[in-house]
C-alpha cells in the first residue's frame, strides 16, 4: 500500500516525504523505501545531522528544484525549510545555501 501510494504521487511529478522516528536505523529505513520504489530519490535529513550531512541534503535540493543561480535562493529555501524542518537551524541553511549557490 505504501509502495503504490509512493508511485501514485511521483508518476503525477509529485513529492513524497516520509517520517521515521529512529536516526539510529533510518538507512535502514531509507533502504527499505528504495527497494520498494526502484528509482525513487531518497533522501535523509535528522536533527543530528552534521554540517556534511547538511550540505549533501542542500546539495540535493538544489538539484531538485534545479537551482543554479543565487536569485533562486527562494526556491530552493521553500523546500529546504519545509524538508530540514526541526532538523537544522534556518538560519544555518540560509547561509550554506547562500554558499552553494554562489
Amino acid at each position: 500500500m505504501l509502495a503504490e501510494a509512493i508511485r501514485r504521487e511521483l508518476s503525477r511529478g509529485g513529492q513524497v516525504y516520509y517520517l521515521h522516528n529512529r536516526v539510529d536505523n533510518i538507512e535502514s529505513c531509507a533502504a527499505h523505501v528504495s527497494q520498494m520504489v526502484p528509482g525513487a530519490r531518497v533522501g535523509i535529513a535528522h536533527g543530528k545531522m552534521t554540517e556534511e550531512e547538511l550540505t549533501e541534503a542542500l546539495k540535493a535540493i538544489i538539484a531538485q528544484v534545479g537551482a543554479t543561480t543565487p536569485q533562486e535562493m527562494g526556491k530552493v529555501m521553500g523546500v529546504a525549510t519545509k524538508q530540514l524542518a526541526g532538523r537544522a537551524d534556518g538560519r544555518a541553511i540560509s547561509a550554506k545555501v547562500k554558499e552553494l549557490l554562489a
